[in-house]
C-alpha cells in the first residue's frame, strides 16, 4: 500500500510539473474539466514541441489542422473491448487531420468520421503516426509530395497508405506493425514495409512503388508480389482465410498461427502492435486540477489512474 501511495503522489507531482512548464495542453469537450474545450484554441496557445492531450469524450473533436510541430495525443481505442477501461471512459475521436508541419506526432487517436470515415493527410516530412485507428476505407493516410521520412507504426488503417497519383511519390518511410485490412500501398519508394497484417483480398496491392523492402507481412493473396521486379519481397506469409472468424482485434491476436506464420505480422517483430492504442505509461482516466489557488495555500488535485495493458 505504501508503494502505491508513493507512486500516485509522484504521478501527481509529475503532472503538476508538466502543467507549470506549459508543455502539455489538455482538451476536454465533454465536461469542461480541462483548460481548453476545443482543439483549435489549444493549438493556437501551444508552442512548437508542446503536447496537446485530448480526453476521452462522447463527442468528436472535429477536423484538426496542424500548422506547427506538436504532439497530438488521445487516450487510445478499443479500451473497453480489451479491458483497459470501464464503460465510463470512451475514445478521443477526431474526424480528419491535416498535417502541414514537419516533425508532427500523432498518437493514440481514433480518426473516424461518422459520415465518410476519418483520414490523415500529410504535406510535411518526418511525421510520426503511432497507435492510431484510421477509419476511412478510401483514403487512410495520404502522403503528398514532400511528405518523406514518415513513420506509420502500430496503427489500424482501413484505407490505403500513400497517394494514388504516381507524380506524388514519397520516400524513406517506415510502415511497420500495423493492421492494414487492405495492405494497399501507393506511390511509396525506398521504404521499409514489414510486420503488417492484412486479411482482405480486396485492395492488397503495391501501386507505383519501387525500391521498397517488403518483408514478414501476413497477406491474404498467394500471388502477393508476383511479377513485381521493382520491390524486394522477403519472407511474407499467405494467411488466406485464416482470420475469417475473427470479429475483434483481440481475436486476431489470439488466432493460432501455423508454423510458417509465426514471427511475422503485426504482433511479431521487435515492437509488436498494441491492441488498445493506449500511449506508453499509466493512463490518466480523470484529472481534476483547480485553475487557481491562494498564495501560500494548498491545491487539491484528484487523479484517477488506469493501467495500460
Amino acid at each position: 500500500m505504501m508503494v502505491m501511495k508513493k507512486y500516485i503522489l509522484s504521478l501527481v507531482v509529475f503532472t503538476l510539473s508538466l502543467s507549470l512548464q506549459a508543455g502539455v495542453l489538455r482538451v476536454n469537450n465533454y465536461d469542461g474539466s480541462a483548460p481548453y474545450s476545443n482543439v483549435e484554441d489549444a493549438i493556437n496557445a501551444a508552442a512548437e514541441g508542446d503536447t496537446i492531450m485530448l480526453d476521452g469524450s462522447y463527442y468528436s473533436y472535429g477536423d484538426v489542422t496542424l500548422d506547427k510541430r506538436v504532439v497530438l495525443m488521445g487516450n487510445g481505442y478499443y479500451l473497453i473491448e480489451n479491458g483497459i477501461a470501464t464503460e465510463s471512459i470512451t475514445d478521443a475521436i477526431v474526424d480528419k487531420i491535416t498535417i502541414n508541419a514537419e516533425g508532427t506526432v500523432i498518437k493514440s487517436l481514433r480518426v473516424s468520421s461518422d459520415v465518410t470515415g476519418g483520414w490523415i493527410k500529410i504535406f510535411a516530412p518526418k511525421v510520426i503516426i503511432q497507435r492510431c485507428y484510421i477509419g476511412n476505407n478510401d483514403s487512410g493516410v495520404v502522403l503528398y509530395s514532400g511528405a518523406d521520412n514518415c513513420i506509420i507504426h502500430q496503427c489500424y488503417v482501413r484505407g490505403p497508405i500513400g497517394n494514388g497519383n504516381s507524380y506524388y511519390a514519397t520516400f524513406n518511410h517506415q510502415i511497420t506493425n500495423n493492421m492494414l485490412p487492405r495492405l494497399n500501398i501507393r506511390s511509396v519508394q525506398n521504404s521499409y514495409i514489414a510486420y503488417n497484417t492484412s486479411w482482405s483480398g480486396y485492395g492488397e496491392v503495391v501501386y507505383s512503388c519501387m525500391g521498397n523492402k517488403i518483408e514478414k507481412n501476413h497477406v491474404y493473396n498467394e500471388n502477393f508480389g508476383d511479377g513485381d521486379s521493382y520491390n524486394a519481397y522477403v519472407d511474407n506469409f499467405t494467411t488466406g482465410a485464416l482470420f475469417k472468424d475473427a470479429q475483434t482485434v483481440a481475436d486476431f491476436k489470439n488466432t493460432e498461427l501455423p508454423e510458417g506464420a509465426k514471427g511475422k505480422g503485426c504482433f511479431a517483430g521487435d515492437d509488436p502492435f498494441v491492441i488498445s492504442g493506449v500511449p506508453a505509461g499509466p493512463m490518466i482516466e480523470k484529472l481534476d486540477v483547480p485553475t487557481s489557488a491562494e498564495a501560500g495555500g494548498t491545491m487539491k488535485v484528484s487523479v484517477k489512474i488506469g493501467e495500460a495493458k
